[in-house]
């Protein structure tokens, strides 16, 4: 049975690689640190604390520490 890459089934431990709101893949890839979900939001969404890997910091702006599940996709399992 082949797993979902969905970052909502994404584990600490896992490599993940980011998407842009339009589903697009970014090359920005990172190591899912923790996993959280909100209570605030109607839809339960969960979050993934996320560690930026070196060579995917040629990219500019603030750097990520919070990324919605929905926007990102598993590329290696921990």
């Amino acid at each position: 049975m082949k797993q979902s890459n969905h970052g909502s089934h994404a584990k600490v431990g896992d490599l993940v690689e980011l998407l842009n709101p339009s589903g697009h893949r970014t090359k920005i890839f990172a190591l899912v640190t923790e996993t959280c979900a909100t209570r605030a939001d109607v839809f339960g969404a969960k979050y993934l604390l996320l560690h930026v890997c070196k060579d995917s910091l040629k990219r500019q702006g603030p750097p990520i520490e919070r990324w919605k599940a929905n926007f990102c996709r598993i590329i290696s399992r921990a």
